[in-house]
């Protein structure tokens, strides 16, 4: 069988909107462009795919016999359907083969699934494919691959990564277009901007982590200021609001909540957010977790690859504004989604950005076309289950070449993207759409503060 893979490895990132140079981020790429890149690349290995054996019956060849080579004309197969519908821009109706009228008849939930561009349900199958063509045997090692089955796993990862660096760029693109809201941190010029007003700020943050006993309570009243002047500048800072019920720390029923209010506490992942909307007012709150100031930076390596040859404190203050900005991304389209925010839109068009934006944001996919995004009751989504063999390939893969002193792929840019930094929010963004934006502006982000003063 043909080798699938491309010579050399390409670099379009869906949040590497800002190219690095010798010293300064040099000038703004859109996404748009980006965007073009990359189904350029697309197109290359799709027509490496056609160059595979041909289909028969609606498999490969009778070149292949028996389970396993099934399952290697299948993952093909597939690679090749997720082109074809990618370039065709296919709703997830148009997978499933249903026609308008029959999308006309489910409810308006299951309708907006319907026609949605179709992302997930594109590269569920690989994700399958990716388990079956590298599972452990009976005593859960893991078999060495030929030829073919490598290259079958080749196409179907290749896929999966496409698909998470263009749903990224293709929010990115929308934000940008105006189609929905362009938080600060994506409006790249701008950002600069703001950030470069606020060098005394970040040098402020930098020597505020250099005493980790008493870092929250010195960080708390800058990064709250930071906050409110980050959402000026859209003219999005929230009214303020009464509370009815407690929400939290400094967040208490009776009370009148400011618009934001950033505070560090305990809990799960890096950061979490309150978002509370009524007709006529609004609040937000961000609280980030006490372990970014106090865990190892080993565990935060993907945010600080740009910050290893600093001193510790300009390290963990790095890491705090990246977590704090990605939190302000995402509140930001929550306020610009919120019901006063859509009540008292000043014309049409920004009433139809703010909800697509609440459209985006609140998205949790659609049990009945298998894209659920949203677990529940503690239960595991759609998305996550069908994508459980990517959530283990990096395990799968440092197995594979501790056994066999070879890696499971020989591409180099996957190997690149499953050891680098992007891959676990590549996953996260193909099972959460409303995590895109704010993923989509980690690189921009982290270089643009590289570049300042308080990181050199």
């Amino acid at each position: 069988m043909q080798n699938l893979t491309l010579p050399g490895s390409h670099n379009v990132r869906p949040s590497s909107f800002l190219q690095p140079s010798a010293q300064v981020a040099a000038e703004f790429t859109d996404p748009g462009t980006q965007r073009n890149q990359l189904r350029q690349q697309m197109r290359q290995h799709a027509q490496l795919i056609e160059g595979a054996p041909a289909q028969s019956g609606g498999r490969l060849s009778n070149l292949f016999a028996g389970n396993r080579n099934r399952t290697i004309g299948d993952a093909l197969e597939h690679a090749r359907e997720f082109y074809d519908g990618r370039f065709d821009e296919a709703t997830n109706a148009d997978l499933m083969g249903m026609h308008s009228t029959q999308v006309a008849r489910n409810d308006p939930e299951v309708r907006a699934g319907l026609t949605r561009k179709a992302s997930f349900l594109t590269i569920a199958r690989q994700a399958e494919d990716v388990g079956k063509l590298l599972q452990p045997d009976a005593l859960g090692r893991m078999p060495r691959l030929d030829g073919d089955t490598r290259s079958a796993l080749e196409a179907a990862l290749h896929t999966i990564k496409f698909n998470a660096e263009d749903v990224q760029l293709a929010a990115a693109k929308n934000a940008v277009d105006g189609a929905r809201a362009l938080p600060l941190a994506l409006d790249h010029a701008r950002f600069r901007t703001f950030l470069g007003n606020r060098e005394a700020v970040l040098e402020s943050v930098v020597n505020a982590c250099r005493t980790p006993s008493t870092a929250a309570a010195r960080l708390q009243p800058l990064l709250q200021q930071f906050s409110e002047d980050y959402l000026r500048q859209n003219n999005r800072l929230p009214t303020g609001m009464r509370l009815d019920e407690t929400l939290g720390p400094g967040l208490r029923a009776g009370e009148m909540a400011r618009p934001i209010t950033v505070m560090f506490g305990n809990g799960d992942g890096t950061q979490d957010k309150i978002f509370e909307s009524d007709r006529n007012q609004d609040m937000a709150a961000i609280m980030l977790n006490q372990n970014v100031l106090t865990g190892s930076l080993d565990n935060y390596k993907s945010r600080l690859a740009r910050f290893t040859h600093l001193e510790p404190a300009k390290q963990r203050a790095a890491l705090v504004m990246q977590i704090l900005v990605g939190a302000l991304v995402s509140t930001e389209e929550s306020i610009v989604g919120g019901l006063r925010s859509v009540v008292h839109a000043p014309t049409a068009a920004a009433q139809q950005q703010a909800l697509a934006t609440r459209a985006e944001v609140d998205y949790a996919g659609v049990l009945a076309i298998g894209d659920s995004c949203d677990s529940g009751s503690g239960g595991t989504s759609q998305r996550a289950a069908v994508m459980k063999p990517i959530s283990q390939l990096r395990d799968r893969a440092r197995a594979y070449e501790a056994r066999h002193n070879e890696p499971v792929v020989r591409d180099t840019s996957l190997r690149n993207w499953i050891s680098g930094p992007r891959f676990a929010d590549d996953v996260r963004a193909t099972l959460n759409p409303a995590t895109r934006l704010r993923l989509a502006q980690t690189d921009t982000t982290a270089q643009l503060l590289a570049a300042s003063r308080a990181f050199r």
